[in-house]
């Protein structure tokens, strides 16, 4: 099951990482534990720090409480009974990134996070205001037991799916805050995907990986 370890250089390994040890690391584009061919960015086991309920309901205060940029003038989240989490964004369409005004001019995000929690999945979608149209990459999280492990890609407006070092990077940073925030119990929000695609744009980068 741990398949996915060996030939993956990790993040730090690339100049990627932060400068404090990790609890887990963090590997791009390894064999998806589902069996299905495709790559993803896989971690560690995690079963030495969390169960699979505190794994979940960490995953689901990280999507109910997103950090509000300071360019965002409103935010206000919902959630409806089948379990999907909403999250609306106003910005200030004068402070608004670059990279974001490169989109659209539109300031407006409409933040949906499809849960599951039968099948341990989480699909997150960013529209634009008029809830159809995709501002950015849809976002997965898959959750595995025995071990208990979790898994993370992307996949482009086009339908092409990434899980490459730029993804990898904000991953390995995004979960070791989570399972520190399950260890320590004390949470606050975390940035969410979209900083992937600032790095990028900062980096010049013109293929999204």
């Amino acid at each position: 099951r741990n398949a996915w370890k060996g030939p993956h250089r990790r993040d730090r390994d690339m100049g990627l990482g932060g400068s404090s040890e990790p609890l887990v690391d963090v590997y791009q584009n390894s064999p998806s534990l589902s069996g299905d061919g495709l790559l993803c960015v896989a971690a560690d086991p995690l079963d030495k720090y969390c169960s699979e309920e505190e794994l979940w309901e960490a995953l689901l205060w990280w999507r109910r409480n997103p950090v509000k940029e300071s360019y965002t003038e409103t935010l206000e989240t919902s959630e409806s009974e089948d379990g999907t989490i909403t999250c609306r964004k106003v910005f200030n369409a004068d402070l608004m990134p670059a990279h974001l005004k490169a989109k659209s001019s539109s300031p407006i995000r409409i933040i949906k996070t499809y849960c599951n929690r039968e099948k341990l999945k989480m699909d997150r979608y960013v529209f634009f205001g008029d809830e159809r149209t995709l501002a950015c990459p849809r976002d997965a999280i898959h959750i595995f037991d025995d071990p208990l492990a979790i898994e993370v890609f992307r996949l482009s407006i086009a339908g092409v799916r990434t899980a490459g070092p730029f993804v990898s990077k904000f991953w390995e940073r995004t979960l070791n805050a989570i399972l520190d925030q399950i260890l320590t119990g004390q949470r606050k929000p975390l940035p969410d995907f979209e900083v992937i695609d600032a790095a990028r744009v900062q980096s010049n980068d013109s293929v999204f990986i």
